[in-house]
């Protein structure tokens, strides 16, 4: 979730104690994250990556400070809204690597803590837990500075948010009362906050862990009064949604769909909350007695989760293709910075270079298993996704051919090709060869050998005990250096590899 102003509050209000040229530089650097924050919220989506890519860069040139690390968290963030997710992850590790060496610890938390937030928007919320769960061990107290404080606000606040949709009543009454307790010691030292941001948000939790009715009430209307109109409602998106929970609860259907509303505008373009936000809309139009209007806006949230999980497996297999190859290549790059230290004959040059190539065989293997453990998890999810479907609908052309590919495995035939597809399908050859081209971005061979990689892949996974030649033969790849070339080409490693790795326990 983008917070408006969060990170210009953070280095805004960080007490300046020190005087002359330092005090002068500080502000510079200071006025080069809020140019950071600006383009990136005026500016949510476009080719701003190397804008702030420059910012960042010029920031650590003296330094890897609070504000470095800043303009590198709007950076993962930029990167992420881009669906750009390979680099995004990429950034976040080298972020908490250099935080490392740069022993900050608040800065390791926010690494951590936007790694949550991609793995939630990519739902895979446990993951996302455990990502934010880590953050917070690492954040310093509360009560060190403003910016240990907002960074720990900002992790409670999406313990919140992830422990909601895990149904983790404990996870988030405990997320709600440490960000209530760190804003209510930063308010009573007389910090002043001009979006009110912190001071709404907690208000609202307040409003929710309240057990008595009438004193939720007054919260609310203490938080209601707090508000900004000129700033976007995003900024107090807590509010809303304590405020649509508690008419609903109270008879008022009218005021919470109307803060639901707000909500739904606000998250527009945040598909992983609108989903939320409708179907609360929809529950609450149901008590209203309105039926047909929240059946439609049921049926509105399941078309549009269908097409939301679709795209984003989608999105996920080639964003892991994508990650593996840049590590991959990156490997290589050491590798020749390596060779060419070796030539100049030195021995303890060699014994390093064995050293290294030691570990980068071991990390390349902890790699390989991690695509193995994503590709699994993405099977599951798609399966988990074809099952949630609450209601039939027509399927597309695309989906008629992997319904067949899968249901008749025409493809274990090694003389397979367009035309039998054609006759199997009633469709014409070219009009397959469109379909393919437009929905998968590939050749009706490539379609075919795809369905035959992941049949194989799955044997490799399974206690088969059939030879690779075997199964190269009954999956319809003609010989196995085919098999094993294809496999290589799409997985990144060979099958035998592929099998040892999904075996390991």
């Amino acid at each position: 979730m983008k917070k408006i102003l969060l990170w210009l509050l953070v280095v805004m209000t960080i007490p300046t104690i020190l005087s002359g040229k330092v005090v002068k530089e500080d502000s510079l650097r200071q006025a080069m994250v809020l140019k950071a924050q600006t383009l990136r919220n005026m500016s949510p989506s476009g080719d701003i990556v190397n804008r702030l890519r420059a910012i960042t860069d010029s920031l650590g040139a003296d330094g890897h400070d609070d504000y470095y690390f800043a303009s590198r968290n709007v950076l993962i963030d930029q990167l992420f809204g881009d669906n750009r997710f390979a680099e995004a992850d990429a950034e976040a590790i080298k972020m908490e690597e250099e935080a490392l060496r740069a022993a900050n610890p608040t800065a390791r938390a926010m690494s951590h803590r936007v790694r949550g937030q991609m793995f939630f928007k990519l739902s895979q919320p446990y993951r996302a837990m455990a990502e934010l769960d880590t953050a917070l061990s690492l954040t310093p107290d509360f009560r060190v500075s403003l910016n240990t404080f907002s960074t720990g606000a900002s992790i409670n606040e999406w313990r919140a948010i992830v422990g909601a949709q895990l149904s983790d009543t404990a996870s988030v009454s405990d997320a709600r009362r440490r960000y209530i307790r760190a804003v209510e010691y930063w308010c009573g030292k007389g910090w002043e906050e001009p979006s009110r941001h912190f001071a709404v948000t907690a208000l609202a939790f307040k409003a929710e862990e309240a057990t008595d009715p009438r004193q939720a009430a007054e919260i609310l209307d203490n938080a209601a009064g707090m508000i900004d109109p000129a700033l976007p409602a995003r900024a107090y998106e807590h509010y809303y949604k304590a405020k649509s929970l508690f008419d609903a609860r109270n008879g008022d259907f009218d005021g919470a769909i109307a803060a639901v509303d707000t909500l739904l505008a606000t998250h527009a373009d945040f598909p992983w909350f609108y989903l939320d936000d409708l179907k609360l809309r929809a529950s609450i139009l149901h008590q209203a007695g309105r039926h047909d209007e929240s059946a439609a806006d049921y049926e509105r949230h399941a078309a549009l989760r269908d097409s939301l999980a679709t795209e984003q497996v989608s999105n996920q297999l080639a964003d892991l293709t994508a990650l593996y190859h840049t590590e991959l290549q990156q490997e290589h790059q050491r590798a020749s910075t390596y060779r060419l230290i070796a030539l100049g004959g030195i021995a303890i040059l060699l014994l390093i270079l064995l050293i290294v190539s030691l570990m980068a065989m071991i990390n390349q293997r902890k790699r390989n298993r991690l695509l193995v453990e994503r590709l699994r998890e993405l099977d599951r999810q798609s399966q988990v996704s074809s099952q949630s479907i609450s209601e039939p609908r027509q399927e597309n052309d695309i989906e008629k051919l992997d319904r067949h590919m899968i249901t008749h495995r025409p493809y274990i035939d090694p003389s397979f090709g367009r035309q039998e597809l054609a006759r199997a399908t009633g469709l014409g050859a070219e009009t397959i060869s469109r379909i393919i081209r437009e929905a998968r971005g590939t050749t009706v061979l490539g379609y075919i050998n795809g369905h035959r990689l992941d049949e194989a892949r799955r044997v490799l996974e399974s206690d088969s005990t059939e030879t690779l030649t075997e199964i190269a033969t009954r999956l319809g790849f003609g010989t196995l250096r085919t098999f094993q070339r294809t496999f290589s080409e799409r997985f990144s490693m060979p099958p035998s590899r592929y099998r040892s790795l999904a075996r390991e326990k």
